[in-house]
Order: structure tokens, then sequence, then C-alpha cells
């Protein structure tokens, strides 16, 4: 899915969330938050997440 860099988001440039190369990480490494993702854009992801891995 691609996201747009806007102020919300915090992104520096053009990006993508891509559910293909989804892996799990320690919350540790969550040091701090960049920006946010909107409620649609945050469920158009999981919708694809849940393609990816076979989830109904």
């Amino acid at each position: 899915m691609q996201l747009t860099k806007n102020r919300e988001n915090g992104l520096s440039k053009l990006s993508a969330a891509d559910t293909f190369q989804v892996r799990s990480i320690s919350q540790q490494r969550l040091v701090r938050q960049l920006g946010i993702v909107s409620d649609e854009q945050m469920q158009n992801i999981s919708k694809a997440l849940a393609i990816v891995l076979c989830i109904n």
C-alpha cells in the first residue's frame, strides 16, 4: 500500500507498507514514534495482511 508523505505521518518521502515483507520484532526496539497512519490506511494494511497470512 502506497503512503504519501505529509505532516501527520512524518514520512520524508513516498513510501509503502509491504505486507509481503512482514516480520516480528521486539517492542523494545520501538524507541520513538515517527508518525502515524490514518484509520483508513491502517484498515487497508490490516486487510492486506489478512490476505497474505490467509486469515478469514
